[in-house]
């Protein structure tokens, strides 16, 4: 009997100790596993920050980026547009000091004055209408290149202008003559132009040709004429 009962308490006792040694790696297992979802869970989040993190820096780059961008191209187009307003002033200011309709009606008044007290009557000529100059019209024959403008003994190009501005070396905004009225070898032509946008009157009294086709013009001696001129230009 007593071997019985000691044979169950040793059974008791070895029950009892294998239990106690099952729980502790359990326990450990489980801490182990808590350990491991804490910490992936920590990494997800800090992947989380750091994405969020670099979206919102991509996004402020790339919003810095195309406020720079709009700003360039509209400080850009400002400038283009100030700069043409600006050209096209200019040309305008250009046009209206150098020849208009107002100044025409001035030297054509000036002109009937001036020829009075010279004793000569003047007409005025266009490209449209040329004075006879011994045969030769003037200033056809030079626009369309029949006959070569000289002025000084030096040729130059030539062509009519309204505004007194223009590609060739000396631009005409108006013709005068006496040529209909004064006898032979005392007609007088006079251009009045532009040579590099300075008023010149360039005077002819030609009355033969030459080999080259030249006509040569001189500018006028004649310093109330010049001066008369200037005065209508630059008022």
């Amino acid at each position: 009997m007593k071997k019985r009962i000691l044979l169950t308490m040793g059974l008791a006792f070895l029950l009892a100790g294998c239990t106690n040694g099952n729980d502790p790696r359990k326990e450990s297992t489980k801490e182990t596993a808590k350990t491991t979802i804490a910490t992936t869970t920590t990494t997800s989040t800090e992947s989380k920050s750091t994405a969020t993190s670099t979206e919102t820096v991509d996004t402020s780059t790339s919003s810095e980026s195309s406020k720079t961008t709009e700003t360039t191209q509209t400080s850009t187009s400002s400038s283009s547009v100030e700069a043409s307003s600006s050209s096209s002033e200019s040309s305008e200011q250009v046009e209206q000091t150098l020849w208009n309709a107002d100044k025409a009606a001035q030297l054509e008044a000036f002109m009937t004055t001036w020829g009075q007290t010279m004793g000569q009557q003047y007409k005025s000529y266009t490209n449209q209408m040329s004075v006879d100059l011994y045969g030769l019209k003037v200033p056809q024959a030079i626009l369309n290149g029949e006959w070569k403008m000289a002025i000084g003994g030096v040729p130059v190009s030539a062509e009519w202008s309204e505004s007194g501005t223009g590609q060739a070396d000396y631009q005409i905004t108006a013709v005068y003559s006496d040529a209909e009225t004064e006898p032979y070898l005392k007609k007088h032509v006079y251009l009045f132009g532009f040579q590099q946008n300075q008023p010149k009157v360039l005077v002819t009294q030609q009355n033969q040709g030459n080999p080259d086709n030249y006509l040569y013009f001189n500018e006028t001696a004649n310093n109330e004429l010049k001066n008369g001129f200037n005065q209508i230009i630059y008022g």
